[in-house]
């Protein structure tokens, strides 16, 4: 589902200065793994570089059957909305839409999506699923800080993806609410067989997962596969 080859990424400003070398690393269907390591040790930039937000200086990163390296902007764009689904670590919702129309945002802003009511009935479903049934007229404002995170990954699965990246997706969270966020991206990979990758520096949320990737020491590596 996701195979990393002879990967290089460097990068340079006033404030940082790192680089990321993996030789060979892969996921499969319905697999699951946590990237953790010291903060600035690039966790979030190989998940960008994964989801084609950007690219890798040397490499090849091949997703869903495509080489995201080997596509322009706008292909890897639709390329990403087709396959890929992505929890921010803030995870922002648009405050003047409620609920369920955060969760069909990518069918109002992507022109190659057409909301047709399947996919607002699928948006219900999602909600309902996560325990937010009741509350899909109300504006993020009304939302606790696990609700709104719940509804981000609603919005992340709307398009039905294969894969699931989600960075930091319990920070800021206590302790019994990152573990319900956890349980419920476990109960949603089992469902839909999708296979995830998340950032995080949480150890309780690092112990939950059996394939584990330390960003910081990939150097060194000579197969993940």
């Amino acid at each position: 589902m996701i195979s990393i080859t002879n990967f290089f990424f460097q990068y340079q400003n006033s404030r940082d200065d790192f680089s990321l070398s993996l030789p060979r690393w892969q996921i499969n269907e319905g697999e699951s793994v946590v990237f953790y390591g010291s903060s600035g040790c690039g966790k979030s930039t190989l998940l960008k570089c994964i989801s084609g937000q950007i690219l890798p200086q040397k490499g090849n990163v091949v997703v869903c059957g495509k080489d995201v390296t080997q596509l322009d902007d706008e292909q890897r764009r639709f390329h990403r909305l087709s396959n890929i689904g992505i929890v921010f670590q803030d995870y922002p919702l648009i405050p003047y839409l409620n609920a369920i129309q955060n969760v069909l945002l990518p069918f109002r802003i992507h022109s190659n999506l057409r909301l047709q009511e399947q996919n607002i009935e699928y948006a219900k479903h999602l909600l309902e699923s996560l325990g937010l049934s009741n509350k899909e007229t109300r504006l993020p404002q009304a939302l606790s800080q696990g609700e709104r995170q719940r509804v981000a990954i609603c919005r992340a699965l709307i398009v039905k993806p294969k894969i699931l990246l989600a960075d930091e997706p319990t920070a800021g969270l206590d302790p019994k609410r990152s573990q319900a966020i956890i349980d419920v991206i476990f109960s949603l990979q089992q469902q839909y067989n999708l296979s995830v990758v998340v950032v995080t520096h949480d150890e309780n949320v690092k112990s939950r997962f059996e394939q584990k990737l330390d960003i910081a020491n990939l150097e060194g590596m000579e197969d993940t596969a």
